[in-house]
């Protein structure tokens, strides 16, 4: 086999191994750990176009490419080769990946609908849009307690209630989440939280709600807990939030498939 040919193979294969890895995470569901589900059609077009090229760079080798007698034009086909391999070490080296919430926290949390949804509007090219444009529907039960226990009610209620109703004071609420806790929180303050993803987890962000309850410190960071409470409003950061007085919780398994776990407010 000649040397450029050998070049095409070696290219071809490692454009195979991406379009494999892709539809890998496509077809495990490990795919919405990175990014949002919506753009998931778009790695499957890519996967598919990197196969396609692929084997028309093998068929294209096998059938036109000629020998190289040239010694110094051997050294330069092979001098970009890393840039090939590489692909494959990672495609080979990278398995399911869970996002440490520790790591979102240098980048704050947001306690705050409206500015959710202000970072939806930037991030998304949306800022024509209404916050009413952006929000769902609030879920209720049989007895009237809001209920944000799934990954799409948690988001569409947490885009929807405004701090801005009152009459959302006092209103008993079911919320499941993980434990966020601060150096900033007193005592029995944390905040039940899930991680919000508007593309791909590189503008993923800690959201949800400020809660207080006399057994948090025995809450331990990371854990997932059912709590049931009543809405209360308090400020932070010279702001408007709500607050979740947890009167019942238990502690329970995270979601297994990161859809049900993350939020994607688009």
């Amino acid at each position: 086999m000649n040397n450029k040919k050998t070049v095409r193979m070696v290219e071809s294969f490692v454009m195979l191994m991406v379009a494999v890895f892709m539809a890998r995470l496509v077809i495990s569901g490990n795919v919405s750990r990175y990014m949002n589900p919506k753009n998931a059609p778009w790695l499957v077009f890519c996967a598919v176009l990197l196969a396609v090229m692929a084997f028309s760079n093998v068929l294209y080798a096998s059938l036109y490419e000629k020998a190289s007698e040239n010694g110094s034009k051997k050294k330069n086909m092979f001098s970009h080769m890393y840039l090939f391999v590489l692909p494959v070490i990672l495609c080979l080296c990278v398995g399911t990946f869970k996002l440490d919430t520790t790591l979102l926290a240098n980048k704050g949390i947001s306690l705050s609908s409206k500015t959710t949804v202000q970072t939806l509007k930037v991030t998304k090219g949306k800022s024509n849009l209404t916050e009413d444009e952006l929000a769902g529907d609030v879920t209720y039960n049989e007895d009237g307690d809001i209920m944000m226990t799934s990954s799409s009610t948690f988001n569409s209620g947490f885009l929807s209630l405004r701090e801005s109703d009152t009459s959302l004071i006092g209103k008993r609420i079911q919320i499941v989440g993980f434990v966020y806790k601060s150096k900033d929180f007193g005592d029995d303050q944390f905040v039940i939280a899930r991680n919000a993803m508007v593309c791909c987890n590189l503008d993923m962000q800690v959201t949800g709600y400020l809660a207080d309850c006399e057994d948090a410190s025995v809450l331990e960071a990371g854990n997932w807990v059912h709590a049931k409470g009543t809405l209360d409003l308090t400020e932070w950061n010279e702001s408007p939030v709500f607050k979740v007085h947890v009167d019942e919780y238990e502690v329970v398994p995270e979601p297994a498939d990161p859809q049900q776990a993350y939020i994607y407010p688009y």
